[in-house]
């Protein structure tokens, strides 16, 4: 399974949040992404076509109602799934992948640490070049 880039960013906004969020919560967030009402409900029902989120609520805004979405895989489901598809990742989506992970979450020292110490790993077992 693949996302497209504004897929991921919904799907990382979603799995950032605690409570299911409504499509204008989502176009509201502090993002570089801005995303139009009309696009959003298209990113949503591709999203819900793939069967990554789900409607979790019904939420009222004045005097509109709109559903509210949750992400119905974790990422690292999603991972996996997008892994199995492609195998084979080239240095640029290998990249933008590993960037898209670590992006969005709160990363401490701690954990860098630990990233570091996975790569050190993997270059011990690389062959010299």
């Amino acid at each position: 399974m693949t996302l497209t880039k504004n897929e991921l960013e919904v799907m990382n906004i979603l799995w950032g949040a605690d409570i299911g969020l409504s499509s204008n919560d989502i176009t509201n967030m502090p993002i570089k992404q801005s995303w139009k009402s009309g696009s959003i409900f298209h990113i949503l029902n591709r999203l819900l076509e793939k069967e990554v989120i789900i409607v979790v609520g019904i939420q009222s805004s004045g005097k509109v109602f709109g559903r509210t979405y949750a992400a119905n895989i974790t990422r690292e489901r999603y991972l996996e799934l997008h892994m199995q598809s492609k195998p084979q990742l080239d240095k640029v989506q290998l990249l933008g992948l590993f960037s898209a992970l670590l992006k969005d979450n709160q990363l401490t020292n701690e954990v860098v640490d630990d990233l570091e110490q996975i790569l050190a790993d993997i270059r011990k077992d690389l062959p010299k070049s």
